[in-house]
């Protein structure tokens, strides 16, 4: 099991950790390398300073050469050899050429045999873990700072933990070039015998939960991970039985986990719905799995996709279950340094500094009225309860490279993370203190800051908009403009030119709907569904999610009149899912699309097709979208309300899972958008 409360200890010490104090190469390894190790879990016993290389190099004459720092499995003086090392650590004074320390512990772990090598000055710090047949592994290569952050630290605590090195020095066994082990693959699949009896090495199935720790056991695929708490990330740890794996443990941080793992959940490998799974020519499998790449068998694949499945509903399910309970799917997920947040709208900024300057004047130490509700020490805007956990936190972005530089983001930043991690609030509670007089949503936070706040701030200070050309910046408008009592009327009129709303909004919600030229907003969001799986490397939807939408849109387009519709667009669409279904114009069974009809009768075809196939190519279903989205905005229509909801209801799962790749996952895969 992960020790979070080691990486926890860690996170801690690192960011007590001053590299301003190393005079020294002895100070960056008794301040730094040595108490590490520590909280690593290394045993003193275990550690051997100065350590003679010329021990293994009985003989050689020049000068003695010495490890600065060497971790064994074994506390026996007398067994502390190539066959126990562990880590050999390299640390010279800030200043000198790291590269050629890299090269001095590369030297000696040639004669030493540890399986990692560390190379530090106290400032940076390089990680290589060593494989006989292929080059050496980054596991990290960073300044020291980025130790403090969560996910660095714990995919280096993963690798370079003790009881888990030790491990993997027992079990070490040579690792295989790709070749090679698709050779033994081949030979195994012929030998059922062989099969069996690497199979007694199977684990043991199960699946536990443990607060945050859900672990999913198959025989041959083990998955241990910490699950999210609200935006608070998790990540997990993938493992293999098969003995040619054995002692690999393949980190995937949060990102990965969402970018990689969470597309084509409940398909099989062979489908080409998983965009970490690629087959190959030899019917086995190559899975990308965080920074680690591993070939498997078509069952030990299988078990994969079956043990990410489980593991990622439930981490889905959170990650869903917090959006709700805080209200945030209508608003941009942002990342600022440390902090996660929603963009909930811009004001100007000389908006912002009366904003500010109120909070700080109604600090709820300075006064028993309503309007004393701030944490004055906060570098934002902290809304709190004085004895009591905050309703809400309220961070400005400057310099939106989308907004005028006169103007300032407002993020809201969820306040439940900090309640649970730092007050140890049981899971089973987390939300339960959501609410007006508990933590604030995102969507009361928004509505409070427009409706109360900005208004109670500019009446208090008895300030209208700046004129044309006047300063937006400072508090100098308290002494440009008279001042006077504004009028609800004017207090808009600073509204509306002193916000910009950053929520998302759509022409009219889904469940309203009454005629097919209102599902237009919708179909181009599953069309963006498409876009969406062809930029993540994944070519093919899941034919579940496609039959009702193919089956309810067809209808539809049935009921159209089609004088207004453009047929030679339509016509263009359905031609490219004609030659991409690989559906020849020569086939006499097939529509020749010259008509309306014939492109009916068409659809029906790819309405039988999809309900036999496994998958669909998304460049398929963006061409029907399309031609579904000309006839909804084009068309006359003859229809029936029951089959406008039939309508609704197919959309309702593409949708849910385009609004989940939308928040979650292109944050990740596409942060050059400003999410």
């Amino acid at each position: 099991m992960i020790d979070f409360a080691a990486i926890r200890r860690l996170i801690d010490w690192a960011n007590a950790y001053d590299p301003s104090l190393l005079q020294s190469e002895d100070d960056v390894e008794t301040k730094f390398v040595i108490p590490f190790f520590q909280l690593l879990g290394y045993p003193e016993d275990c550690r051997r300073g100065k350590y003679p290389v010329n021990t293994y190099q009985s003989g050689r004459p020049g000068r003695k050469q010495e490890v600065d720092q060497i971790y064994f499995s074994v506390s026996e003086t007398d067994k502390q050899n190539a066959d126990t090392a562990l880590v050999l650590v390299e640390a010279k004074k800030q200043g000198r050429s790291l590269e050629d320390a890299i090269f001095q512990a590369e030297h000696y772990g040639e004669q030493i045999k540890p399986l990692f090598l560390v190379v530090t000055d106290g400032h940076y710090l390089k990680i290589l873990r060593r494989h006989p047949h292929h080059s050496d592994e980054i596991v990290f290569n960073n300044p020291v700072q980025q130790l403090r952050n969560r996910d660095e630290m714990t995919k280096v605590y993963n690798q370079l933990q003790f009881e888990t090195v030790k491990k993997v020095k027992e079990q070490a066994i040579d690792d295989l070039t790709h070749a090679q082990y698709v050779t033994i693959m081949r030979l195994l699949d012929r030998h059922s015998d062989i099969q069996a009896e690497l199979a007694k090495g199977d684990f043991e199935p199960s699946t536990n939960q443990d607060g945050r720790q859900l672990t999913v056991v198959k025989p041959k695929v083990a998955i241990t991970c910490e699950l999210p708490i609200v935006f608070e990330e998790g990540n997990c740890n993938i493992m293999f039985s098969n003995i040619l794996l054995r002692g690999l443990i393949c980190h995937l941080s949060h990102t990965e986990i969402l970018a990689d793992l969470m597309i084509g959940l409940g398909t099989p490998p062979g489908w080409g719905t998983r965009s970490f799974l690629r087959k190959t020519e030899q019917n086995t499998f190559d899975a990308h799995l965080g920074q680690t790449s591993v070939l498997l068998s078509k069952d030990e694949a299988e078990e994969l996709c079956d043990a990410v499945d489980e593991v990622c509903r439930e981490y889905k399910n959170i990650l869903i279950e917090t959006t709700n309970a805080l209200e945030t799917w209508d608003f941009q997920p942002v990342s600022m340094e440390n902090e996660r947040g929603f963009e909930l709208l811009s004001v100007e900024q000389w908006l912002w500094n009366l904003m500010k300057r109120f909070a700080h004047e109604f600090d709820y130490d300075n006064g028993n009225s309503d309007w004393h509700i701030f944490d004055s020490h906060s570098w934002g805007i902290r809304v709190s309860q004085k004895d009591g956990p905050d309703h809400v936190v309220i961070l400005p972005r400057f310099g939106n490279i989308f907004s005028p530089s006169t103007q300032v983001d407002l993020i809201y930043i969820d306040c439940i993370t900090y309640l649970h991690l730092y007050r140890n609030t049981p899971i089973t509670s987390i939300f339960q203190d959501v609410g007006p007089h508990g933590i604030w949503t995102a969507r009361y936070t928004k509505k409070w800051i427009e409706q109360r706040f900005i208004p109670k701030v500019l009446s208090y200070y008895s300030v209208s908009k700046p004129s044309k050309g006047g300063t937006n910046t400072g508090f100098s408008i308290i002494r440009r403009f008279p001042l006077f009592k504004p009028s609800q009327k004017q207090l808009l009129t600073v509204l509306q030119g002193a916000i910009q709303d950053y929520s998302t909004k759509e022409d009219i919600p889904l469940a309203e709907i009454n005629e097919p030229c209102q599902f237009s907003f919708y179909l181009h969001q599953i069309q963006s569904l498409a876009h969406y799986y062809h930029s993540y490397g994944t070519y093919n939807i899941p034919a579940l999610l496609l039959r009702p939408y193919y089956a309810a849109f067809t209808e539809l387009a049935r009921c159209a009149d089609p004088m207004e519709v453009d047929l030679h667009y339509l016509r263009e669409n359905l031609g490219a899912v004609r030659v991409r279904t690989e559906q020849a114009d020569e086939d006499d069974n097939l529509p020749r699309l010259s008509t309306y009809s014939d492109m009916m009768s068409f659809l029906e075809i790819q309405v039988a097709r999809i309900s036999k196939a496994d998958y669909e190519n998304c460049k398929v279903v963006d061409y029907l979208s399309c031609a579904f989205i000309t006839i909804a905005e084009q068309g006359t229509f003859h229809i029936q309300q029951s089959q406008i909801n039939t309508a609704k209801e197919a959309l309702y799962p593409l949708l849910e899972q385009c609004r989940f790749f939308q928040h979650f996952i292109d944050p990740i895969i596409f942060p050059h958008l400003g999410y």
